[in-house]
C-alpha cells in the first residue's frame, strides 16, 4: 500500500522567518534540522513534535526560500519512504 503524500503548509511568513506545519512529522527531527541548517544563511530551525511545526529563521540575502523548502521536503520524504511532498499556503 502506498503511503499518503506529506504536505508542508506555510502558516506564517515574515521576511526573515517562516512557520510551517508538517502533515507527517519526521522520524528523525535532528537529521532534518541538521540538513536545513547546513546551508549558510539559515540561523535557527526549531521543530515542535506535538504540533508538527517548524520555525525557520534565515537571511534571505544568503539563502532562498526555495532552497529552504527543498531541503525540508527532501529530508521529510527520505524519512517517510520517499513519499511525495506538497507545499501549501494557508
Amino acid at each position: 500500500m502506498t503511503p499518503p503524500p506529506a504536505t508542508i503548509t506555510i502558516m506564517h511568513e515574515l521576511p526573515h522567518r517562516w512557520r510551517l506545519n508538517l502533515s507527517l512529522g519526521p522520524d528523525r527531527p535532528d537529521v532534518l534540522i541538521r540538513r536545513v541548517r547546513a546551508h549558510a544563511g539559515v540561523h535557527t530551525i526549531r521543530y515542535t513534535p506535538i504540533t508538527r511545526s517548524l520555525v525557520v529563521s534565515f537571511d534571505p540575502e544568503q539563502v532562498s526560500r526555495q532552497e529552504i523548502m527543498m531541503r525540508i521536503a527532501v529530508a521529510l520524504s527520505e524519512q517517510r519512504d520517499l513519499v511525495p511532498v506538497y507545499v501549501l499556503t494557508e
